[in-house]
């Protein structure tokens, strides 16, 4: 096993736990741990709602663990795919990056 299938299984290990653990909270609480949302004043989250943020959080996390298992399986047949795999992981987490914050959960009126 070489360097990049043992990060690609630590990766998807550690993201799958953060996967279940946002699974398992509630989902009232888990968008008060947003910190965007706590900085804003009272009358500025209420045109928010952090549970699409959630959600969206939880999506990409499953992508991240999809890409990073196929990835850790396939590289045992073709060792290159470990590295595409990273750099595939390491796009998604750019893109979900914007993609979480609040432009994407403001509620439509």
């Amino acid at each position: 096993m070489d360097k990049f299938q043992s990060g690609l299984l630590a990766i998807s290990s550690a993201t799958l736990l953060i996967f279940i653990i946002y699974t398992l909270v509630n989902e009232k609480k888990s968008s008060k741990w947003f910190k965007w949302y706590n900085q804003m004043d009272s009358e500025e989250q209420k045109k928010y709602n952090p549970i699409i943020a959630v959600h969206k959080l939880k999506r990409a996390l499953f992508l991240i663990v999809l890409v990073g298992i196929s990835g850790f399986l396939i590289s045992f047949y073709i060792p290159s795919i470990s590295v595409a795999a990273f750099v595939l992981i390491f796009i998604i987490l750019l893109v979900f990056i914007g993609y979480l914050g609040p432009r994407g959960c403001k509620i439509e009126k």
